[in-house]
């Protein structure tokens, strides 16, 4: 009995502290997981401004989100398989432009 007493006695002398010391690693924890969260959130937010600049010159370079195509003509008319052709697309804000099948 003697024993037990004084078990119980060095346990209740250390359990303060163990009960501050899980208290402080669940708050160093919450703070990574926040401070983490928070690092990622700004990386999407970064990601996602650029993909919607890269968007926006994109919409600029094709006429403001009006795709114009001036002209557009192929040479010769009547194309059969495994014949070639030329076409020539005219863009607006941009010179003519040859496609050829190779």
């Amino acid at each position: 009995m003697p024993d037990e007493n004084r078990s119980m006695q060095v346990l209740r002398k250390v359990l303060p502290y163990t009960t501050a010391g899980v208290v402080l690693a669940a708050l160093y924890m919450a703070w990574v997981f926040a401070s983490r969260w928070n690092d990622n959130r700004r990386i999407e937010q970064a990601a996602s401004a650029q993909r919607s600049k890269l968007d926006r010159e994109i919409t600029e370079l094709y006429g403001s989100g009006r795709l114009k195509i001036l002209s557009f003509y192929v040479s010769p008319g009547l194309i059969r398989h495994g014949e070639k052709a030329l076409q020539l697309v005219e863009r607006h804000g941009h010179s003519a432009e040859t496609i050829e099948d190779s």
